[in-house]
């Protein structure tokens, strides 16, 4: 029997789209700050290690992160989710539909908590029981650490888990291998 549901943030809660928003304005705030060419910042990114997305973009937020400037990378977001929601359903209803039927509810996600908190609190979402991080577990959905380190931190039974997702591997392929029941909203 499933009581648990363990949902992705980003492209299964919300949209991807606010990112594609933000990202000029945060590449060109780091090129006037870092005083770098795009030819500079691109290089001193994949230094870095951050690697680009299927629309050939970094992920702002860990390059923000490993340039420490994530406080102007939460200042544009914060902005840009005050001037829209970015929500792909009405979330609160479905976690209070769940929470009334004994389901315990997390979000776990690659995101920074920090990130995972902003969206949840700007579009006042609050029926969900934890937030489960790549921060928390030290590793990424990819790998098979980040489900160990989850089910440990929450006494979590695979069997009895449900993950929804949109990532074939990180919310369906990796999690079914330990045993958890996948659904892929793709």
């Amino acid at each position: 029997m499933i009581n648990t549901y363990l949902f992705d943030l980003d492209g299964t809660l919300i949209d991807y789209s606010v990112y594609k928003k933000i990202y000029n304005d945060i590449i060109n705030f780091l090129k006037r700050e870092l005083n770098l060419s795009n030819e500079e910042l691109n290089k001193l990114a994949l230094k870095k290690g951050i690697k680009r997305n299927p629309d050939g973009n970094f992920d702002s937020g860990y390059l923000c992160q490993e340039l420490n400037l994530l406080d102007p990378y939460y200042e544009i977001l914060e902005k840009e989710l005050k001037n829209k929601k970015y929500l792909r359903f009405d979330i609160n209803k479905l976690f209070l539909d769940l929470k009334q039927k004994g389901i315990q509810i997390g979000i776990c996600s690659n995101s920074m908590g920090r990130t995972i908190k902003l969206h949840l609190d700007g579009n006042k979402i609050n029926n969900y029981d934890f937030i489960f991080s790549s921060e928390d577990a030290n590793s990424k959905k990819n790998k098979k650490e980040y489900w160990l380190e989850l089910i440990k931190e929450h006494n979590l039974k695979p069997k009895e888990c449900l993950v929804i997702g949109d990532d074939e591997m990180d919310d369906g392929i990796m999690p079914a291998s330990l045993g958890f029941n996948t659904k892929s909203i793709i």
